[in-house]
């Protein structure tokens, strides 16, 4: 990817990785994959910008965790990252600056210009809480002090850089300030979420995480204290999606989801045997950080996914020819409104004549026909009956006719695919006898 490798040049040029080990984690982490769910369909220019942010982001975070700095190193480095964005152009830093204020000038002179007026003080107030966060998180670590749930929660939603990130995303969108209770959820979904999976190595450094804290918090064991964050998790997605309304919270939908699919795919947070292990170790590891957040203590998974829109159509056909559950049809046609503008041809069509099947019934045959279907008589058919199940469909949604005569015959033996074909009788094995 474009962004992937802009971003791992841009960092070597900014000096933001030393050696060839820095180097080598920072291309596991995948910040072009990063951009990529965050923003799909964005420019590749866009995309470029908000892999390099990432790579930013990793650099102040490792400078910080993984290289032993003192709260008063940290408070210095911050000073000046604060000092560039307080900067009207974000040329006001000493040359003598960390890499990391020479990345973040180079970076803010780039994104400033394209945002809305006003947006750079957002910017700035949402950066200083981070910083603030920050160091009172370095100040408690080198204390030894332990705080509170209710305390880490809230600070831990100020240190995860996801209200910056989102900033940046949203940053040529008008602005929407009554929506901040959403964006405080999207960045308590995905801070929990690396907590889950970076508990292991913390539990190893010794630093403070959810499940640590839960587990102090409520004197049960570390099972436990994940169940109950994966259930912390749970409640906290349904929060998000009872505030999700309106198109303008899209991108906070994408920046949550995003960020989610990018944690289960980033090597940011090795597991087990960590990253010196060999191939087969790195990919049980990795395995277990993707199943860490759906896996209950009883070996139970329940996870969310995205809906297919096949799915959601009918189901809101159904509920409305039923006349129940208003407030689930509500969401399940927010939702359809919202994959609509990407939608492939074939999702269009079925969106179109889920929400305007009176439009949509005179037209849906025609459209159906013109869309790339094999109707070849191979593989039993299928072509063929794919092409009448889409009219049956059209016909649930938006009462287009249906012409009984066009259901494909009943499949003969010869047609049958080898992989659903018995085997021939001499083939059987043999009946078992009384002796076994």
């Amino acid at each position: 990817m474009d962004a992937e490798r802009q971003a791992r040049s841009w960092a070597a040029r900014r000096h933001l990785v030393a050696d060839g080990e820095e180097t080598r984690r920072l291309a596991r982490m995948g910040h072009g994959r990063m951009a990529g769910w965050l923003a799909a369909g964005a420019s590749a220019a866009e995309l470029a910008l908000l892999a390099q942010w990432g790579a930013f982001v990793a650099a102040v975070d490792d400078g910080f965790d993984r290289h032993g700095r003192s709260p008063q190193q940290v408070r210095a480095v911050l000073d000046q990252l604060l000092g560039v964005l307080a900067d009207g152009d974000g040329t006001t830093y000493p040359a003598s600056a960390a890499p990391v204020v020479h990345a973040l000038a180079d970076l803010w002179e780039r994104t400033r210009i394209a945002a809305r007026p006003g947006w750079r003080r957002r910017f700035l107030a949402l950066y200083v809480d981070f910083a603030d966060a920050t160091c009172t998180e370095m100040r408690l670590r080198a204390a030894g002090e332990h705080l509170g749930l209710d305390d880490y929660l809230a600070l831990r939603r100020r240190t995860i850089t996801v209200l910056p990130v989102l900033a940046v995303v949203e940053r040529a969108l008008p602005a929407a300030g009554e929506l901040d209770g959403l964006r405080d959820a999207a960045a308590d979904i995905v801070a929990w979420t690396n907590d889950l999976r970076s508990a292991p190595r913390e539990l190893e450094e010794g630093t403070e995480n959810v499940v640590s804290v839960l587990a102090r918090h409520h004197r049960c064991s570390r099972s436990r204290a994940a169940a109950l964050a994966r259930n912390m998790l749970a409640e906290r997605m349904d929060d998000f999606d009872r505030m999700a309304h309106g198109g303008r919270a899209a991108p906070i939908r994408q920046v949550r989801d995003g960020s989610l699919c990018w944690q289960r795919e980033t090597h940011r947070n090795p597991g087990g045997a960590g990253l010196d292990a060999d191939a087969h170790e790195r990919g049980v590891g990795a395995l277990a950080q993707h199943l860490t957040v759906a896996v209950e203590a009883d070996g139970s998974v329940d996870d969310r996914c995205g809906s297919r829109v096949l799915e959601t159509t009918l189901l809101l056909a159904l509920l409305r020819a039923l006349d129940a559950e208003p407030g689930e049809r509500d969401r399940l046609t927010r939702y359809l409104r919202m994959c609509r503008p990407g939608a492939s041809r074939l999702d269009a069509l079925l969106i179109d004549a889920c929400l305007d099947p009176t439009g949509t019934a005179g037209r849906a045959l025609d459209t159906a026909a013109d869309l790339p279907m094999t109707m070849s008589s191979g593989t039993a058919g299928r072509g063929r009956l794919k092409a009448v199940m889409l009219a049956t469909v059209l016909h649930l949604l938006c009462g287009s006719p249906l012409d009984f005569e066009d259901a494909p015959a009943p499949a003969s033996p010869e047609g049958i695919t080898t992989f659903s074909g018995a085997a021939p009788p001499s083939a059987w094995p043999a009946s078992p006898s009384a002796a076994d």
